[in-house]
């Protein structure tokens, strides 16, 4: 799948900025607005991209390891019919240095789309107290569709309300595994139909935090 050089036209996603500062993990997540616009593949099949930034700070008095992957395909939910659409973490080079929008995507983030989405791309780093890491998640979803996922931020495993009120098997996972402790709230909309409030978002798990010995 080979991407054109993106043109004009692009649709802001308006989503309030927020903040989150995780005291059981010691991290402090603040997460920016979205930006998405439709891009062409060399055969002329539209899709539209969108993606979120985040900022993913050390705010504790220790180390902190960050294992980051992401580059799934998931099935929307009932209502949206059989579409799919691929979430994936973006290379760093290719991420903004704060979480305000940046106009990445003409500044490269089409090449990136052209190779193969199916192999993720990995972080894995240790912050040291104050230092941060930026991560952007991408959502991919072939044009026309019925639905869109957007990506509104990301959180660490012990904010209970944001899982609670989402999907309840990723919930679940998440609570329980202690290896998938980072995920992405996606919200989905549809102009035509009515979601459900238990169906209108999901949380997907793409991260683990660590605690490395101190010497």
């Amino acid at each position: 799948m080979k991407f054109k050089s993106i043109l004009g036209l692009f649709i802001v996603l308006i989503a309030c900025s927020g903040s989150q500062l995780t005291h059981k993990s010691g991290l402090h997540i603040e997460y920016g607005p979205n930006l998405g616009t439709t891009i062409t593949d060399n055969l002329g099949a539209k899709h539209f991209y969108v993606h979120s930034t985040a900022i993913i700070t050390n705010d504790s008095t220790i180390p902190i390891h960050l294992q980051l992957a992401l580059s799934i395909e998931y099935q929307f939910p009932a209502f949206c019919g059989h579409e799919k659409y691929k979430v994936f973490l973006l290379p760093e080079k290719l991420t903004p240095d704060t979480a305000t929008i940046y106009n990445n995507i003409v500044n490269g983030n089409h090449e990136f789309l052209n190779s193969p989405l199916d192999s993720a791309y990995n972080i894995n780093k240790t912050l040291k107290p104050g230092d941060y890491c930026v991560v952007t998640i991408g959502v991919l979803i072939p044009k026309p569709f019925n639905c869109a996922a957007v990506p509104r931020g990301t959180f660490s495993h012990d904010t209970k309300d944001l899982y609670e009120s989402c999907d309840s098997q990723n919930n679940h996972a998440i609570l329980t595994n202690p290896h998938l402790q980072i995920g992405v709230k996606l919200e989905y909309y549809n102009q035509r139909k009515f979601i459900p409030p238990e169906d209108e978002c999901t949380v997907i798990p793409f991260g683990r935090i660590s605690y490395p010995r101190i010497d």
